[in-house]
């Protein structure tokens, strides 16, 4: 079943909904996420949000208006949609 979550997002041309995968496959949501995180963790996927997350993690340098500084709960990278990247190996 990894092997084929990871084939399906290989066939995706674009975005894909990851709703609609976890139904697709029939799987619930939350073991597809986890599905999802040992292809990140094994370096077949690269968490895109999280690379970005972590290079916005705070835009403002710790010195701008919110202050907020942590990517999981910060008003403005929390907007960017999760995505992943297949990477070349």
């Amino acid at each position: 079943m990894l092997r084929e979550v990871l084939n399906e997002i290989k066939a995706t041309s674009g975005s894909i909904d990851l709703n609609q995968l976890a139904r697709k496959l029939n799987l619930d949501r939350q073991t597809l996420d986890g599905m999802i995180e040992f292809w990140v963790r094994k370096g077949k996927l690269q968490d895109i949000q999280k690379a970005n997350n972590e290079a916005l993690a705070c835009f403002s340098g710790g010195g701008g208006a919110c202050h907020s500084c942590n990517p999981t709960t910060c008003a403005h990278t929390g907007q960017i949609p999760r995505s992943f990247t297949i990477t070349l190996q």
